[in-house]
């Protein structure tokens, strides 16, 4: 078995023991402070002032680096529908998460897997999917041969896309 397949299975199977957690109840969009409908110029106040170095504007989107991470914001008619956030991949902070989100929302509504063969090698990937009023939740984490990657998705339903 390769690192890159153990590493997987151990995600997997954590994953499968933090199904059973106690289910909560739902929580609106909003991350950390960014909640679903504000506008363009109220995000950029926000990220100013919780001291995000690095604040890139680009198209419909608004792209912040923290120290050690990196969130992204997507608009729909100057509003934000989209919020994503890098985190550190580490198993322990992939179970952290997903032990969050299952306490907030319950068991996933939806889980999936993908092992893909590249040039450089397998790609492994796990993502949970949850659904809550308006928003949908989905972290993933993929493991590629050298690093991995752990992402959150945030979404509205929006009339943009």
């Amino acid at each position: 078995m390769t690192d890159n397949m153990a590493r997987t299975l151990t995600i997997f199977l954590s994953t499968l023991l933090l199904l059973g957690a106690v289910q909560g109840s739902a929580f609106a969009f909003d991350m950390n402070g960014f909640k679903t409908g504000m506008s363009y110029t109220d995000v950029l106040t926000h990220l100013q002032e919780m001291n995000y170095k690095k604040i890139q504007e680009e198209g419909k989107s608004i792209h912040a680096y923290a120290a050690d991470r990196l969130v992204n914001f997507n608009f729909c008619k100057q509003k934000l529908v989209g919020y994503q956030v890098e985190y550190e991949a580490s198993s322990k902070n992939y179970i952290v998460l997903v032990d969050e989100y299952i306490k907030r929302f319950g068991t996933a509504n939806k889980m999936s897997t993908d092992i893909r063969l590249k040039q450089l090698g397998q790609v492994s990937s796990l993502t949970m999917y949850w659904k809550s009023e308006d928003d949908s939740y989905q972290i993933s984490y993929t493991v590629f041969p050298t690093n991995d990657n752990l992402n959150l998705y945030v979404e509205s339903k929006n009339s943009c896309w």
